[in-house]
């Protein structure tokens, strides 16, 4: 499969509002106890703040014949004068996502490898992203692409 990297833009909303849907119905089923039945982590009103916003860079992988099929959201998250931080920059990778059936093709590879661009352009420490426990699929991708764990958030019953 043939496919580019790029910067998200406008025409691209609708592909990431129904990719947006896609995840949140995973997180839905992998946690019902948190996640509502219908919700999104960003809607239409959202996407062009975003996608104005400089620190707010989205990539979208572009494949020839069937347009958008994966993004990665990313933010430039400075930490100044932070109580218990050192002063430094952290690009987040705020939300990842490669369509099924495009998945083991190289496309969420491709995403990290420039969001791993972006964050060198930038002067960023580290790459960071957030993985629920029960993603063990993404937890392994991110794994295969050189993530590890930095921090656990753990739950009991009270």
């Amino acid at each position: 499969m043939i496919f580019t990297i790029r910067r998200a833009r406008e025409g691209d909303a609708g592909a990431l509002l129904g990719y947006l849907t896609e995840i949140a119905a995973l997180h839905r089923e992998g946690r019902p106890d948190i996640f509502r039945e219908s919700f999104s982590k960003y809607g239409e009103g959202d996407l062009p703040a975003i996608l104005a916003d400089p620190s707010r860079p989205i990539f979208v992988a572009d494949a020839e014949c069937e347009g958008v099929i994966g993004y990665c959201f990313c933010e430039v998250i400075e930490y100044e004068g932070h109580a218990a931080f050192n002063d430094h920059r952290v690009l987040f990778i705020d939300d990842f996502f490669v369509c099924g059936r495009t998945r083991g093709l190289g496309v969420g590879g491709a995403l990290v490898s420039r969001a791993r661009e972006l964050a060198r352009e930038v002067g960023a420490a580290k790459i960071e992203l957030n993985v629920w426990e029960f993603n063990e699929g993404a937890i392994a991708f991110y794994e295969r692409c050189g993530f590890r764990v930095q921090r656990r958030r753990m739950e009991a019953e009270p």
